[in-house]
């Protein structure tokens, strides 16, 4: 695998909409985030060709990061409201997306659905420290056959599975645009 391209993709505001109103903001995690594990969790989802173009799928994440704002932004620890306790939180700072991009030539989507390819291989690898890190990290990997995989992984602390299941189809509807 040769990565082709390692980027920190911002939100799209448009002209129309400004940006949102969180941001800038310390949001701090709620008793049930807290409660969650504090991992990075991964997830692959595969396309065969004709799949759309990487500047498509960058495009639609853009403007799904503006609509889910917190997705593009930073953990951090914050004194609490009592200023007894740092505490960690969201800090709504459009630091952005990171975006790997990479290219598999010696291998097609067979392979992946085979399981030749390990899956490890077609997502991010988790940072060590999740504080400052990007809590939403994704790998655009191009095959041979024009099959692409996208392999994201999202701090656990940020988004459950319904949460997840709403951007990412935010992020779908964004690329059929295209």
């Amino acid at each position: 695998m040769e990565i082709t391209s390692i980027t920190m993709l911002k939100p799209a505001y448009g002209t129309a909409a400004p940006p949102h109103r969180l941001a800038g903001e310390m949001v701090p995690l709620t008793a049930f985030d807290r409660a969650a594990f504090d991992i990075f969790v991964p997830m692959v989802f595969a396309y065969n060709a004709p799949s759309p173009s990487n500047d498509a799928v960058k495009d639609g994440l853009a403007m799904a990061l503006a609509a889910f704002p917190l997705m593009a932004g930073r953990l951090t620890l914050a004194a609490d409201a009592n200023r007894r306790r740092h505490r960690r939180h969201i800090h709504v700072n459009d630091g952005g997306a990171l975006v790997v991009e990479a290219k598999f030539a010696g291998a097609d989507m067979d392979d992946v659905l085979a399981g030749v390819i390990a899956t490890a291989e077609l997502y991010p690898a988790p940072p060590e420290d999740c504080i400052g890190a990007a809590l939403l990290q994704v790998k655009l990997t191009r095959f041979r056959c024009g099959g692409l995989v996208v392999g994201l992984i999202v701090h656990h602390h940020l988004v459950d599975g319904h949460s997840t299941n709403a951007f990412t189809a935010t992020w779908a509807r964004a690329i059929e645009m295209y």
